[in-house]
């Protein structure tokens, strides 16, 4: 039977790899987690941007993808990693669950194609005295068709080392002693059928949910020279740390392509390109005008440069197949940059969905930049596709009288004139009340003149 169960595995891996409609990432699911005490399931385009406020709750859902990434790993150690993708997601297991209270609180994600939909939702307790995180159920859906599930069998089972769970899949219930390898249950203790059945979902969520590359609200500031760089470096780090290493090793030891790219961008952007000097023992990066003969260091110039370089890096090296996951994350790509080059940063991103180099790419991008989603709805009223694009909003509120204690995250679709289905009341409407009451000062100063 084992080897029975080794050729059905084995054939469905095949199937998976030679599949012309891979699976991507299409939804994430939380309930009672963190700032999130309502149940929040968030379709993802291509390219997906969060807006809010300050503090209402961005970064939890761009840093999501990393902690499931990391949780359903099968190299993961626990249920969940709270230092996922090298970031700091809290600073205990009770932080996750919204308002520290005893309640479970849920976790899940969604990945498709044209054909069929999977769906994963893993349900976990703090336990105060281990200080630990433990799984109460799990279920697996296909086309909203649940397919397997495995409950603990009692409250008390949470602090065993070895848990017995009731679970239900092709019309049977059978209670085993499971094991997890991250929110996955490990299949070893499993009826033969079943393996067969839920190995392959399984694995198609491990492929489209590798570790994303994620890069974070402040990226390093390089210095005037870098150390010799690694070989073939698949990774930018969450601080954008590797992105002079990644084009270094393109110049050195690749025909320099990438580098050409990232330089022909800040070029035709920013009016300054990006060079990078491989002469010497050190590499260094050089920044000047089109054909001028100075080009000063990177980190002489404005902060912009560096802080906008590892995004524009993180999008041709995934163009280029140097990335690792199509899953591509920012947190404020247009820091320090000055906004009238915010519509070519979203223009990257329209380059790496439409590129072909991965169908599964997603895009998810926190931003407060005005300028950047402008650019999004130019190219779709030009003729993108409407599905590429869609905001969520946090904390969405569609009048300034709600006055809502829940957090809540709203998908907005766009049309084929780039108009979203709709808008939170007074996001990015800062420069509008501005000019009405300037508008209104100035009046009152004309009236006040005329007076007397």
């Amino acid at each position: 039977m084992e080897t029975a169960l080794a050729g059905i595995t084995d054939l469905c891996k095949a199937l998976m790899n030679t599949s012309p409609h891979p699976m991507r990432l299409s939804a994430l699911i939380c309930n009672r987690y963190r700032a999130f005490k309502e149940r929040q399931r968030v379709e993802l385009a291509p390219i997906t941007i969060i807006i809010g406020k300050n503090g209402s709750g961005k970064s939890i859902f761009s840093r999501l993808p990393l902690l499931l990434a990391a949780a359903i790993s099968e190299n993961a150690d626990g249920p969940l990693d709270i230092s996922a993708g090298g970031i700091d997601h809290a600073t205990s297991f009770e932080d996750l669950v919204n308002s520290k209270s005893a309640l479970p609180f849920v976790l899940g994600a969604e990945i498709s194609n044209a054909h069929t939909l999977y769906r994963f939702e893993s349900t976990l307790r703090y336990v105060s005295e281990t200080r630990a995180l433990a799984i109460e159920n799990f279920h697996l859906f296909e086309n909203d068709s649940q397919i397997f599930l495995a409950s603990i069998s009692d409250a008390e089972q949470l602090q065993e080392s070895a848990q017995t769970f009731i679970c239900e899949y092709l019309s049977k219930s059978s209670r085993v002693q499971l094991d997890f390898i991250g929110l996955f249950p490990s299949l070893e203790c499993l009826d033969d059928d079943i393996r067969a059945l839920i190995y392959p979902i399984l694995s198609e969520f491990r492929k489209a949910l590798p570790l994303p590359s994620y890069l974070g609200p402040f990226r390093v500031e390089p210095g005037p020279s870098m150390r010799s760089p690694g070989q073939n470096i698949r990774e930018l780090g969450p601080k954008g740390e590797k992105a002079l290493e990644i084009l270094a090793d393109d110049r050195l030891r690749r025909n320099g392509d990438l580098s050409r790219k990232v330089s022909d961008w800040f070029r035709n952007a920013m009016g300054q390109e990006v060079n990078i000097d491989v002469t010497g023992e050190q590499p260094q990066v050089r920044v000047g005008e089109p054909g001028g003969s100075f080009q000063g260091n990177l980190s002489d110039t404005g902060a912009g440069f560096s802080q906008c370089l590892p995004y524009v890096v993180q999008h041709y090296a995934f163009m280029a197949s140097r990335l690792r996951s199509p899953i591509l994350i920012v947190e404020q790509p247009e820091l320090h940059l000055h906004p009238a080059a915010h519509g070519d940063l979203a223009d990257l991103a329209i380059d790496s969905v439409q590129s072909g180099t991965d169908q599964r790419i997603t895009c998810i991008i926190e931003t407060h930049s005005e300028e950047f989603i402008m650019r999004i709805r130019r190219r779709l009223a030009e003729g993108l596709c409407k599905n590429t694009a869609k905001i969520l909003s946090i904390n969405h509120k569609d009048s300034l009288e709600i006055d809502s204690i829940i957090t809540t995250a709203k998908a907005i679709s766009f049309d084929e004139n780039g108009n979203p289905e709709s808008w939170p009341a007074g996001v990015f409407a800062e420069a509008l009340n501005d000019l009405s009451l300037m508008r209104r000062a100035s009046r009152n100063k004309k009236n006040a003149n005329s007076n007397s």
